[in-house]
């Protein structure tokens, strides 16, 4: 047969996918002929300025260039130095921007639904580094800093470094100190609460604390209040409270100074009982009371005295701890008939009487004011 292109007797003589393309002056390519229903590359197929890996990817990759006409399998969510970003569209109907699901099957496994993890290698010092940053128009409303640190209703201060909180209302410290601090605030020194790992509770506003509770006490600066009022209003005026009054004096009042009587308020209680420094008894002068040693059982604001062996007429009892001014006091003998006369200083109280018959036991009060 003449008149046949070259290659073409070859290939209608022997008809191979190599002869065939001998005989083809514009071809592309090597190797065998593929037909349209299921054929099968055995090698990359170049598409313009891209090529086709000639290999399957693993169950879930998927097709990923690198813009310079390489294309491979890449696993979802691949290297963290390629963030995912992206702007959604203004919605007028309920459709979040993540919304996934997942079913935990297993109580052997400790599962996870979000993570990430930093390589901290270098960055700013102090809580500017945030892990999390939910905004409303730009404003932190949620962070969590690379110390774990939360703030709820504010930021970070703009994100200034070494700042701990800025408007933050809320703010949880992690234990990269050693404790963990809550701060419960209303502007950046407004009135806040904080409570920390060392069992201790702390009120106070923009002018400093006014009530400190640890694990074995509750501790108000002097000048601060405890007080009630007579309606559950939490802005009703108080009528009664206890203040301190002076050092070791405690006081009373309707949350003005009781200076003024009209400000005063009742105690009432079941029993007074005194404490503090045990008072001391002996004789007034020479064998007065008792030519032996005379006892005391008691305390500054009531007790007993026991007059020692033999008559006597006059006891003096030394106060554990001075009055401020002399206190007003009595006396009565509990075992003879007879009156007595009690005289004060703001350190002693003298009980005299017409004559103490040895064993006399004396009962005695005072009161301060």
């Amino acid at each position: 047969m003449s008149g046949l292109g070259t290659g073409v007797a070859t290939f209608l003589a022997t008809p191979s996918s190599a002869n065939l393309a001998s005989a083809i002056t514009n071809e592309t390519g090597t190797g065998a002929l593929v037909f349209g229903t299921s054929p099968t590359f055995t090698t990359g197929i170049t598409i313009g300025a891209y090529t086709l890996p000639g290999t399957d990817g693993t169950s879930n990759q998927v097709l990923q260039t690198n813009g310079s006409g390489a294309v491979s399998w890449a696993t979802v969510g691949g290297a963290a130095s390629a963030p995912l970003t992206g702007t959604g569209a203004t919605i007028t109907t309920d459709t979040p921007l993540i919304n996934v699901s997942q079913t935990w099957n297993s109580s052997a496994v400790r599962f996870t639904a979000l993570k990430a993890n930093i390589t901290d290698t270098l960055s700013t010092t102090g809580s500017a580094n945030l892990l999390m940053d939910l905004q409303i128009g730009g404003t932190e409303v949620f962070g969590v800093n690379k110390f774990g640190n939360l703030v709820i209703g504010g930021d970070w201060n703009g994100g200034t470094a070494g700042s701990l909180w800025g408007t933050a209302e809320l703010v949880i410290f992690g234990r990269s100190a050693g404790d963990v601090d809550v701060y419960l605030y209303a502007g950046t020194t407004g009135t806040h609460i904080v409570a920390n790992d060392s069992k201790m509770l702390v009120f106070a506003n923009g002018d400093g604390e006014f009530v400190r509770h640890t694990y074995a006490k509750i501790n108000h600066p002097a000048a601060q209040i405890q007080s009630w009022a007579s309606s559950s209003g939490s802005d009703t005026a108080a009528d009664t409270g206890i203040v301190r009054n002076a050092a070791g004096v405690v006081e009373i009042n309707n949350g003005t100074a009781c200076s003024t009587a009209s400000n005063c308020r009742d105690l009432k209680l079941r029993h007074l009982i005194g404490g503090g420094t045990v008072p001391t008894v002996a004789n007034t002068s020479a064998n007065s009371c008792g030519t032996s040693a005379a006892s005391i059982t008691g305390s500054d604001s009531a007790g007993k005295i026991t007059v020692g062996a033999t008559s006597g007429t006059s006891c003096t009892i030394t106060f554990g701890t001075a009055f401020t001014n002399a206190p007003s006091c009595w006396a009565t003998d509990e075992s003879t008939l007879m009156g007595t006369k009690a005289i004060s200083t703001t350190t002693t109280l003298i009980v005299s009487a017409t004559a103490f018959t040895a064993g006399d036991v004396i009962a005695y009060g005072c009161v301060g004011y």
